[in-house]
């Protein structure tokens, strides 16, 4: 379960940096919704790394 987590830390900012630049490029259908997603998944790696983060400090 350590793996999955650790890949989906890895994967939330790579899938902000993906969708915010295709926002600013202007591709795909609804531009909205690709700055929100990108606003999401970079607001989501955030909190599980600040959260990962404290939780390995506690246990120290």
């Amino acid at each position: 379960m350590k793996y999955v987590w650790m890949v989906i830390r890895l994967l939330l900012p790579v899938a902000a940096i993906v969708l915010l630049c295709l926002y600013m490029a202007g591709k795909g259908g609804e531009s909205k919704m690709l700055l929100m997603g990108g606003l999401l998944c970079s607001t989501a790696g955030l909190w599980l790394n600040v959260w990962f983060q404290r939780k390995g400090r506690k246990n120290k």
